[in-house]
């Protein structure tokens, strides 16, 4: 997930043109759908800001032809099942109708006598285009972005298949050191060995966590809205055996996270509730039972809504 959200943050970084993104890095002008983006948001992987998505659909009703949206720059084709896809990206229903509002003309318009077609030219009724195909089944993943939706329809399933693998429990967290706690905190670059357990912090403000604004899942208890910002705080390690001790963080966006001054956990990119990061080896080695140890902490924020916090707990499958 790691390599996934600095890939993201990549790709947002050499791909952005002002209000949309580009089909290919090095092709200024050109843009497409971005349909596969309605995945991250089905699935929760939160690899994407939001504001992606925003900025897409906005683009999107400013490039669309009578009959859709082409799906891309160099054609005036688009796929309808596809286009159901970005609509799903939408956050209000009049974006959602909007993009689905010129397919529903096209079917109704067309004089082709095909069955629904999956593909078409935007700005001709004349032309069919591939049809009766399976992938016309995505024209429905809009309930799959609402639950209550989908458990509904779901629900009356009555088939009972065998010799699945089943599916992955969900994990247990059972908290030892809690969030929500009080840092020393800065917002100002403390330059070379502030994550050392000698470094002076006494200058440094103190805050009880979270700090940030109030991004989805977080509790904001002190506000933070600059770009970077820098966290101490001494915990005692846990008496007895962790052998499962991971960090609890929520983190929009950035975090990096240091003990006694070992690197020893990182993750890019945002989250909208708090997860598990693994402490590196070489951390963990220095966290002995009852030790105290600093645990120093590094934030960065690019844009959209910002919180961190960070505590421990043990993490088992």
């Amino acid at each position: 997930m790691a390599l996934a959200n600095a890939d993201a943050m990549h790709l947002m970084e050499v791909a952005a043109e002002g209000d949309h993104y580009r089909l290919a890095f090095d092709k200024p002008g050109t843009w497409s759908q971005k349909y596969n983006l309605v995945w991250d948001r089905i699935l929760g992987l939160n690899v994407f800001p939001p504001s992606v998505a925003q900025r897409e659909i906005a683009h999107y009703k400013r490039m669309m032809l009578r009959y859709g949206v082409p799906l891309d720059s160099r054609t005036r084709l688009t796929k309808t099942d596809w286009s159901f896809w970005i609509a799903t990206l939408a956050e209000d229903r009049s974006d959602f109708e909007a993009m689905i509002s010129p397919t529903c003309d096209y079917l109704n318009a067309t004089s082709a006598r095909d069955p629904i077609a999956d593909s078409y030219v935007t700005d001709d009724i004349r032309r069919g285009g591939m049809h009766a195909r399976p992938v016309v089944g995505g024209f429905f993943i809009k309930m799959l972005s609402d639950r209550a939706v989908w458990e509904k329809w779901a629900s009356r399933d009555q088939l009972k298949p065998a010799n699945w693998a089943p599916l992955p429990a969900p994990l247990k967290i059972s908290m030892v050191v809690p969030t929500e706690q009080t840092w020393r905190y800065t917002t100002q670059d403390p330059g070379n060995n502030w994550t050392e357990t000698g470094f002076d912090a006494t200058g440094w403000k103190e805050g009880r966590a979270g700090f940030g604004t109030s991004p989805p899942g977080f509790v904001q208890h002190t506000q933070w809205i600059t770009h970077d910002i820098w966290l101490r705080r001494e915990i005692t390690v846990p008496e007895g055996a962790h052998p499962d001790l991971q960090f609890i963080a929520y983190h929009d966006e950035d975090v990096a996270i240091h003990v006694n001054g070992i690197p020893a956990a990182q993750e890019g990119g945002f989250t909208t509730n708090y997860v598990p990061l693994e402490i590196s080896r070489v951390a963990r080695a220095a966290m002995k039972p009852g030790s105290k140890i600093l645990v120093a902490v590094h934030f960065h924020q690019t844009e959209g809504g910002q919180g961190i916090d960070v505590g421990l707990a043990d993490v088992t499958e």
